[in-house]
């Protein structure tokens, strides 16, 4: 079992990475 701490870590890492990955993504058609 994972604590509070480390899931809420891991939620923002993905969230973190899920943007990123977007917002790139949004870029590339922009130029």
């Amino acid at each position: 079992m994972i604590s509070v701490y480390e899931a809420a870590m891991l939620c923002i890492g993905v969230a973190t990475l899920v943007y990123l990955l977007t917002k790139d993504a949004n870029d590339d058609t922009k130029k």
